[in-house]
């Protein structure tokens, strides 16, 4: 029983956010720390989702979408593990939007098992217009992990 009132509660506070996970045909796992972090940075108010990730037998992630509210995407940063779940090298993280692109453009290809990658930094990486997004690795290796972290103002 407290284990359900927990997940209701955590989806309640996600869905008042405007970012919820939704589960279907899911390989892999991703967890989204909640509530995101709201602070103030050159003048304007960034939030800052965090999600960590665990591959399955296969080495991958997929079928998980998140939603979000229309943001413009400022940053975003890719951490592998280290030790045990490290991910294998050379492993691939895209960000997939409704319509299947891939909103990084191939800038999460091949990415370090060692170290972590800002994939984009600049004004504005692009305005997102709402919906879902699905954060999909490859290639990972068996029940490996990492963290993702979305940088976006409203």
């Amino acid at each position: 029983m407290r284990t359900r009132n927990r997940l209701f509660a955590a989806v309640l506070v996600a869905l008042l956010l405007g970012v919820a996970p939704v589960y279907g045909q899911a390989t892999g796992a991703i967890t989204q720390i909640l509530p995101p972090q709201v602070f103030h940075a050159e003048g304007e108010l960034i939030y800052l989702y965090e999600m960590t990730w665990v591959s399955d037998a296969s080495g991958n992630v997929s079928g998980i979408t998140i939603s979000l509210d229309p943001r413009t995407v400022k940053q975003i940063e890719i951490y592998p593990d280290g030790g045990a779940t490290q991910p294998d090298a050379l492993y691939d993280f895209t960000l997939v939007n409704s319509l299947g692109l891939d909103l990084l453009a191939g800038q999460g290809l091949n990415l370090s098992n060692t170290e972590g990658r800002v994939l984009a930094e600049t004004d504005k990486l692009f305005i997102f217009p709402g919906g879902t997004l699905a954060p999909t690795i490859a290639n990972a290796g068996a029940a490996n992990g990492g963290r993702i972290r979305i940088f976006v103002v409203k």
